[in-house]
């Protein structure tokens, strides 16, 4: 029987059809199939880990997608999100602790270097982490910072044989302005002004100063003030700052992060330039509890030698290196990562007497996913009876009282609520461990 040859081209036509459905699938499922395998291969490598632990570098996926087929990019999409079992694909990268067997450890056993571990397919790179061990605080500290520069805190006027006058108003100087340099030498005290002023015999002076973090200069001519036989430039200026904190965390080199707010200044309202600092123990003497409308305080006071250098103050907290090993003997936890954090029962560490450090109940009453750092990610409610009792709840010098949750370093305590000081707010520890290693 002979076949025309159109019905021969139609059949032909579907044959290949059906076998390219065919390899097309075999092909497809091959992809998320090696994606799984990947996984596996990777949590093998990095030990005991739950598969929701591994977690994909956002970068080097986005990259390696971008050259991919749409078919086989969704496959591979697929594949990872039902293999991981988390329902956000694009997730932050995550660290977690693999077992002492599966990584190098130092003397003490503790893992300390974050590693990668990778495995690719087909140009899709997977990598996972581990969250870093800290020793935990809630120590009082004493904090002196040195500023970057003096604040001008008010105006005077000169007593002159001409008669009264302020050069520093008449310069153009505001309250709230940081003189940084006089004459290209940058400033650090009230000495070196007072020098600077007299050295010159009335001269003009070039004035460099930030007003609302924006760098400005001016001249300024100082004055002889009749009264004093002294040149003055007519200001008062503030020089660093000093207060009590609570220690939040120590890395395994000694790097700390506190407070999880930054020392603001109180004139300029703006954060403290800083061009380094002193860290001391501090011992609590007293308490003034918090009311509605008013926040309550801790008073202290400093006590022994420097313990260790404040290099960095910034919207996260307090930083730097300590020079006492005396937090070795702290309690080591994990940083969990943010959506680790759960609202329900939690627990701070601070100290309301001497130097006694102690756990108090909270409750986490929201917990915000945040995908960048951020303060303020956690509400918190103060539960504990001896606490309430002792402070009404959250008071200033309990700044950076580290909060746990489930056997992990949750985040910190940063502020009070002005309306009801049993609540406040917090901020992420994951946020803070990042700006301590920077």
């Amino acid at each position: 029987m002979r076949i025309g040859k159109k019905p021969a081209l139609l059949f032909l036509i579907i044959v290949m059809a059906l076998l390219s459905m065919v390899i097309g699938t075999k092909a497809i499922d091959s992809v998320a199939r090696r994606c799984e395998q990947a996984q596996e291969l990777t949590i093998t490598a990095l030990g005991s880990y739950d598969s929701t632990d591994v977690i994909f570098d956002r970068t080097s996926v986005s990259d390696n997608f971008a050259k991919s087929d749409d078919s086989v990019l969704s496959a591979i999409r697929d594949g990872c999100r039902e293999s991981a079992r988390t329902n956000d694909f694009w997730a932050e990268t995550r660290e977690t602790e693999p077992d002492a067997s599966s990584a190098s450890a130092d003397e003490s056993g503790i893992l300390h270097d974050i590693k990668d571990v990778r495995d690719t397919v087909n140009g899709l790179l997977f990598t996972a982490k581990k969250l870093p061990y800290v020793f935990v605080g809630g120590n009082t500290l004493g904090i002196s910072i040195d500023s970057q520069g003096v604040t001008v805190i008010g105006i005077s006027e000169i007593t002159t044989a001409k008669g009264k006058c302020c050069p520093a108003l008449e310069a153009g100087i505001e309250i709230g302005d940081v003189i940084t340099k006089i004459n290209g030498e940058p400033i650090k005290n009230t000495k070196q002004i007072n020098d600077l002023a007299n050295m010159n015999n009335g001269e003009s002076l070039q004035i460099g100063f930030l007003r609302r973090g924006e760098a400005k200069s001016t001249e300024l001519s100082p004055k002889l003030d009749i009264t004093q036989n002294k040149y003055r430039l007519g200001i008062w200026v503030k020089e660093g700052s000093s207060g009590i904190g609570t220690l939040t965390f120590v890395t395994q080199e000694g790097e700390f992060g506190c407070l999880g707010h930054p020392i603001i200044d109180t004139e300029s309202g703006e954060i403290c330039k800083i061009s380094g600092g002193s860290l001391y123990f501090a011992t609590i003497t007293g308490i003034v509890k918090g009311e509605v409308g008013k926040a309550g305080e801790l008073k202290g006071s400093f006590t022994g030698e420097r313990i260790g250098a404040v290099e960095k103050n910034n919207d996260f907290g307090v930083y730097g290196i300590l020079s006492d090993d005396f937090y070795k003997t702290a309690q080591k936890l994990q940083v969990a990562d943010i959506d680790e954090v759960k609202t329900g029962k939690a627990e701070i560490l601070c100290t309301l007497d001497g130097a006694q450090v102690k756990s108090y109940e909270i409750e986490i009453v929201k917990a915000a996913k945040q995908p960048m750092q951020r303060d303020k990610g956690l509400v918190i409610r103060v539960t504990d009876d001896e606490l309430l009792s002792k402070t009404n709840g959250i008071v200033q010098g309990m700044s950076g009282s580290p909060i746990i949750q489930n056997g992990k370093l949750i985040g910190a305590v940063t502020h009070v609520f002005v309306n009801d000081p049993s609540r406040g707010f917090g901020i992420y520890a994951r946020w803070m461990y990042e700006n301590a290693v920077e």
